[in-house]
């Protein structure tokens, strides 16, 4: 993914997140979805998990629910408000693990951010979800940078 699209995609993520904090009601039917994300094994904070809605009727924040995963690798989906879920369907799922909020890097090297093959999808029905963790693979230098710099910076949560 060039730096352009990873950059807009870090503000759209950034946008969604802090958009959450409103107490905005967008009508919909939300579901509690709840996960956890591993890197090789072991729960890291600070990833981005984007959801993608594979409808293209369905639009605003309901089309892309957001989270960032806690220090335990736990995670659970905003849509409007902070923790609020998903409407039902079928989703393509991207992690993007920045070094920052503003960063353009990503530890998992672009890997799991691919729009035209996402690696992961997931199917959320009329009820609260606990999901499957995530198991997501990323080079052991990769992961030593990432908590050198997450030691250094603010990470995104």
């Amino acid at each position: 993914m060039n730096g352009v699209k990873f950059s807009l995609l870090l503000l759209l993520t950034g946008g969604l997140l802090s958009g959450c904090s409103s107490k905005y009601d967008d009508g919909l039917v939300k579901q509690q979805v709840t996960g956890m994300v591993l890197v090789n094994g072991n729960p890291e904070k600070g990833i981005a998990v984007i959801f993608k809605h594979t409808d293209p009727s369905v639009t605003k924040n309901a089309a892309r629910p957001v989270a960032i995963t806690s220090e335990d690798g736990s995670f659970a989906l905003s849509t409007n408000a902070d923790k609020d879920g998903a409407i039902a369907g079928t989703y393509q799922v991207s992690f993007h693990w920045p070094e920052s909020a503003s960063s353009t890097r990503d530890f998992l090297d672009g890997k799991y951010i691919k729009s035209s093959s996402p690696e992961f999808s997931v199917e959320i029905g009329e009820q609260d979800m606990q999901l499957p963790p995530f198991e997501l693979k990323a080079s052991p230098k990769s992961v030593a940078a990432a908590h050198r710099a997450l030691k250094q910076k603010r990470p995104l949560n």
